[in-house]
Protein backbone atom coordinates (compact mmCIF):
# COMPACT_ATOMS: atom_id res chain seq x y z
CA UNK A 1 0.00 0.00 0.00
CA UNK A 2 1.30 3.42 -0.90
CA UNK A 3 1.94 6.24 1.49
CA UNK A 4 -0.80 8.36 -0.12
CA UNK A 5 -3.34 5.56 0.37
CA UNK A 6 -2.43 5.18 4.05
CA UNK A 7 -2.62 8.94 4.57
CA UNK A 8 -6.03 9.06 2.86
CA UNK A 9 -7.38 6.25 5.05
CA UNK A 10 -6.08 7.87 8.23
CA UNK A 11 -7.66 11.19 7.19
CA UNK A 12 -11.02 9.46 6.66
CA UNK A 13 -10.72 7.80 10.06
CA UNK A 14 -10.00 11.12 11.79
CA UNK A 15 -13.02 12.73 10.10
CA UNK A 16 -15.26 9.91 11.29
CA UNK A 17 -14.00 10.28 14.86
CA UNK A 18 -14.58 14.05 14.76
CA UNK A 19 -18.08 13.57 13.33
CA UNK A 20 -18.87 11.05 16.04
CA UNK A 21 -17.76 13.41 18.81
CA UNK A 22 -19.87 16.22 17.38
CA UNK A 23 -23.04 14.10 17.19
CA UNK A 24 -22.77 13.01 20.83
CA UNK A 25 -23.64 16.42 22.19
CA UNK A 26 -26.78 17.47 23.96
CA UNK A 27 -29.73 18.37 21.74
CA UNK A 28 -31.96 21.37 22.37
CA UNK A 29 -35.51 22.03 21.23
CA UNK A 30 -37.25 25.42 21.24
CA UNK A 31 -40.99 26.07 21.05
CA UNK A 32 -43.29 28.99 21.77
CA UNK A 33 -46.91 29.19 22.81
CA UNK A 34 -49.42 31.99 23.32
CA UNK A 35 -52.17 31.37 25.85
CA UNK A 36 -55.39 33.34 25.50
CA UNK A 37 -56.49 34.18 29.02
CA UNK A 38 -60.09 34.02 30.11
CA UNK A 39 -61.76 36.54 32.42
CA UNK A 40 -60.99 34.29 35.38
CA UNK A 41 -57.25 33.97 34.63
CA UNK A 42 -54.65 35.87 36.56
CA UNK A 43 -51.13 36.47 35.30
CA UNK A 44 -49.92 33.47 37.31
CA UNK A 45 -52.62 31.06 36.11
CA UNK A 46 -52.10 32.20 32.50
CA UNK A 47 -48.35 31.65 32.87
CA UNK A 48 -48.89 28.18 34.33
CA UNK A 49 -51.26 27.23 31.50
CA UNK A 50 -48.84 28.57 28.87
CA UNK A 51 -45.95 26.69 30.49
CA UNK A 52 -47.90 23.39 30.46
CA UNK A 53 -48.76 23.83 26.79
CA UNK A 54 -45.26 24.81 25.70
CA UNK A 55 -43.86 21.78 27.53
CA UNK A 56 -46.33 19.57 25.65
CA UNK A 57 -45.13 21.06 22.37
CA UNK A 58 -41.52 20.52 23.38
CA UNK A 59 -42.17 16.91 24.33
CA UNK A 60 -43.87 16.31 20.98
CA UNK A 61 -40.93 17.89 19.18
CA UNK A 62 -38.41 15.89 21.14
CA UNK A 63 -40.47 12.70 21.06
CA UNK A 64 -37.96 10.09 20.12
CA UNK A 65 -34.47 11.25 19.24
CA UNK A 66 -32.68 9.03 16.73
CA UNK A 67 -28.90 9.10 16.53
CA UNK A 68 -27.04 7.17 13.86
CA UNK A 69 -23.28 6.65 14.08
CA UNK A 70 -21.12 4.87 11.55
CA UNK A 71 -17.69 3.86 12.78
CA UNK A 72 -14.84 2.68 10.63
CA UNK A 73 -12.07 0.47 11.98
CA UNK A 74 -8.81 -0.01 10.12
CA UNK A 75 -6.23 -2.60 11.03
CA UNK A 76 -3.03 -2.72 9.07
CA UNK A 77 -0.55 -5.57 8.94
CA UNK A 78 2.57 -5.85 6.85
CA UNK A 79 0.72 -7.52 3.98
CA UNK A 80 -2.91 -6.51 4.34
CA UNK A 81 -5.25 -3.77 5.30
CA UNK A 82 -8.41 -4.81 7.15
CA UNK A 83 -11.33 -2.48 7.23
CA UNK A 84 -14.66 -2.89 9.00
CA UNK A 85 -17.64 -0.72 9.70
CA UNK A 86 -20.21 -0.68 12.44
CA UNK A 87 -23.50 1.11 12.11
CA UNK A 88 -25.08 2.00 15.44
CA UNK A 89 -28.54 3.45 15.60
CA UNK A 90 -29.63 4.71 18.98
CA UNK A 91 -33.23 5.48 19.66
CA UNK A 92 -33.46 7.61 22.74
CA UNK A 93 -36.55 8.49 24.65
CA UNK A 94 -34.97 10.91 27.04
CA UNK A 95 -36.08 12.89 30.02
CA UNK A 96 -35.77 16.64 30.12
CA UNK A 97 -32.46 17.52 31.69
CA UNK A 98 -33.00 21.26 31.66
CA UNK A 99 -35.93 23.55 30.88
CA UNK A 100 -35.18 27.18 30.20
CA UNK A 101 -37.68 29.98 29.62
CA UNK A 102 -36.22 32.18 26.92
CA UNK A 103 -38.91 34.84 26.70
CA UNK A 104 -42.28 35.64 28.25
CA UNK A 105 -44.77 38.47 27.85
CA UNK A 106 -48.10 39.25 29.52
CA UNK A 107 -50.40 41.93 28.10
CA UNK A 108 -53.43 41.24 30.27
CA UNK A 109 -55.15 39.16 27.58
CA UNK A 110 -52.47 36.77 26.32
CA UNK A 111 -49.42 35.17 27.87
CA UNK A 112 -46.60 34.46 25.42
CA UNK A 113 -43.96 31.95 26.44
CA UNK A 114 -40.89 30.72 24.57
CA UNK A 115 -39.00 27.84 26.16
CA UNK A 116 -36.15 25.46 25.43
CA UNK A 117 -35.40 21.98 26.70
CA UNK A 118 -32.00 20.35 26.55
CA UNK A 119 -31.80 16.59 26.21
CA UNK A 120 -28.48 14.93 26.84
CA UNK A 121 -28.24 11.53 25.17
CA UNK A 122 -25.48 10.54 27.59
CA UNK A 123 -27.84 10.73 30.60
Amino acid sequence: MTYKMRHFIRTIFILIVITHSITCQAQSFIKEYTYNASENDSKISARDAAFVEVKKLLMEEMGVYVNNVVEQYIHETEDNLYESFTDKTEIIQAYITKTEILEEKWDGKTYYLKAKIIVDDKD
